[in-house]
This record gives structure tokens, sequence and C-alpha cells, in this order.
């Protein structure tokens, strides 16, 4: 074989070592290394995740929206003494003492308009009596913070008179009062009214008459025979 047909074919053979070799280095270079395929799953589990928490997130905020307020119920009041049509009135959750007097056409000439608290707030089924005024005393009687209500135990009910231990209200707060003036409530002595105040501390405020039917020494004969003088607030 002459010598140029050796270096010919040595040069075919290095030509052909040299693109097998970069074949194969370019087929590694587009091919993910073992790490690269982990980084991949990591990336895409981690999105998944991500998406779950979206939706997850969406839900939360979908159970959180709040239902739309429902309306007040009517209250029924008791309105007597020096206005001019005393009388029963419905009359809405949100009223005042003002309100009411406006229901049953405002003061007679003899009211002594610092009887009431005319800013004060209602409750249903009260009564608000409007004195006149008392001609004996020199000086007029300052305003009172405290309206003079008297809770009836059903709307067709007249107003319950109380007796002469109450304090100037005529009620006693059940919330508020302390053992020696819950003795004011009829059937109510120093155990059953520091019993009362222990409750009260441990379990909170009464919201209703019936409560205290849960004090030990109350039952429902003793209830009732404490029911006019019960103030709740």
């Amino acid at each position: 074989m002459r010598r140029s047909d050796r270096y010919k074919n040595l040069l075919i053979t290095i030509l052909g070592v040299i693109i097998f070799l970069s074949a194969g280095i370019f087929a590694m270079l587009l091919s993910p290394s073992q790490e690269n395929r982990a980084n991949i799953v990591e990336v895409s589990e981690k999105k998944s995740r991500s998406d779950e928490k979206i939706f997850s997130s969406d839900n939360a905020l979908a159970v959180k929206i709040p239902e739309p307020e429902k309306p007040k119920p009517d209250w029924y009041i008791y309105v007597t003494g020096e206005v001019k049509k005393p009388g029963y009135y419905k009359i809405s959750a949100d009223a005042r003492v003002f309100h009411a007097i406006e229901k049953a056409g405002g003061f007679t000439k003899k009211a002594d308009q610092t009887s009431v608290n005319m800013a004060e707030f209602l409750a249903d089924g009260i009564s608000i009596n409007v004195k006149a005024i008392n001609k004996n005393k020199k000086e007029k009687a300052p305003q009172r913070h405290v309206t003079n209500f008297a809770r009836l135990p059903r709307p067709q009910t007249a107003p319950v008179q109380l007796n002469e231990t109450n304090n100037s209200s005529g009620l006693v707060d059940v919330n508020t009062a302390t053992a020696k003036e819950l003795e004011q409530l009829n059937g109510v002595g120093p155990a059953i009214a520091k019993r009362i105040v222990e409750y009260r501390n441990t379990h909170g405020k009464f919201s209703s008459p019936e409560d205290l039917i849960k004090v030990k020494g109350i039952g429902s004969a003793k209830l009732e025979r404490m029911r006019p003088q019960i103030l709740i607030r």
C-alpha cells in the first residue's frame, strides 16, 4: 500500500473517532443528570402542594363568608302615667325611651319629664311610668339616670306594684347587685343571695330570669315571687 493511502486511512479513522466522541458528549449534555431529574421532580411536587394550598385556602374563604343578618323582632312595651295616650305599643328593638314617649303621644302638662331617662335603651316587655310633678316640693327633683321600669310577665298584664324595700328604680339587677341588695328580692335570704353571687362569678351573667333556677334553693315558685323585681341587663 502506498504511503498516501495509509495517511488517508489514518485521517479517516481519526475523523471517525472525533465524530463519535463529539456525538457522545452532545448526548450527555442533552440528557438530564440524575440530580437534575431529582430537582425537576421536587419542583413539580412543590407546585402540586402549592396548588393544593391555594385550593384549600379558597375553600376556607368560602366557608367564612358570613350569612346576611336576620332582622330583629319587634318589642312590646307598656307606657303609663302622665302621657297623652297610655297603653301597649309595638316598637323596634333598637328604640330608646323617647321613642316610647312619642308613641304614647308625648307628655301631658302635669308630667314630670325628669322622672324618666329619655336616652335610655328599651327592652321587650317593660313598663315605663311617667310621674306627675310633685307640687309639694319646693325644688325640682333632679333627673335620674335609671328609668322606673317594671318588667311584665306577659304583655297583657298590668304593671306589678313593688314593695317599699326595693331600691329607687323599683328593680334589682341580678347581674350587678351585691349580696345585700339581692336580699331585697322576695324570698331571698343571705344564703341564697350569696349563692346567686357565687353562681354569677363562676358562670357569668344571667341572660333571663329563668337562669336563676340554676341557683341552688331557687325553684319555679320562688322565681315567680321574685320575677316582678328582677332586672336583667
